[in-house]
């Protein structure tokens, strides 16, 4: 598969079996991520990896819990998650999947945003790249400021002076050929 191949065939896959991530591919999605750029060569992005159902399992209930008690008028965008959280017991914002990575960084670090979304990109794309599925998640960085979830997240070794700014799940699934949306016109401007 070549780099374009990649980067114009991946999608957002959102349901997994529970087969296990190989050490090796997992491996190899993570040194994707710590490539990334980033501004200023800092670095500054970490992951913390939830390798195991059981423990995306246990992340996933706290941080559902703690987005079921915000105000759904805040943002339409989380709207629908925050009454998912509330009103479907089935809901699982993980899909499924056996790894979640959580991207972490300094809160007060001005690019700490961007460089954590450049690495989640690069992890997207070499999960597709090496035959799984990958999605991106916004609900641990919604939650990131939570007393439940900052407890969870410290026990993992986040420090006090960073935030959950990105999150990704990866894992097996049947159907890594989903169709992409057709793409809205007037996006490039070209002087």
């Amino acid at each position: 598969m070549t780099c374009m191949e990649t980067l114009l065939g991946r999608r957002s896959v959102r349901k997994y079996s529970a087969d296990a991530v190989a050490d090796k591919e997992l491996k190899q999605i993570l040194d994707a991520g710590l490539y990334a750029a980033n501004g200023g060569g800092h670095q500054v992005p970490c992951f913390i990896v939830l390798n195991g159902r059981e423990k995306v399992q246990n992340f996933v209930a706290i941080a559902q819990s703690e987005l079921a008690r915000f105000d759904e008028t805040i943002n339409t965008y989380q709207k629908s998650a925050i009454l998912n959280c509330r009103d479907n017991p089935n809901y699982d914002f993980s899909y499924g999947a056996p790894v979640l990575i959580l991207v972490v960084a300094p809160h007060d670090h001005g690019n700490s945003m961007a460089d954590s979304c450049c690495s989640v990109q690069n992890m997207l794309n070499a999960a597709y790249s090496l035959g799984l599925g990958s999605c991106y998640m916004n609900i641990p960085h919604w939650t990131t400021r939570t007393r439940a979830v900052r407890e969870a997240m410290y026990g993992f070794g986040m420090k006090t002076e960073e935030d959950i700014f990105a999150g990704l799940v990866i894992g097996h699934t049947e159907n890594l050929e989903l169709k992409a949306a057709p793409r809205k016109e007037g996006r490039v401007v070209i002087v």
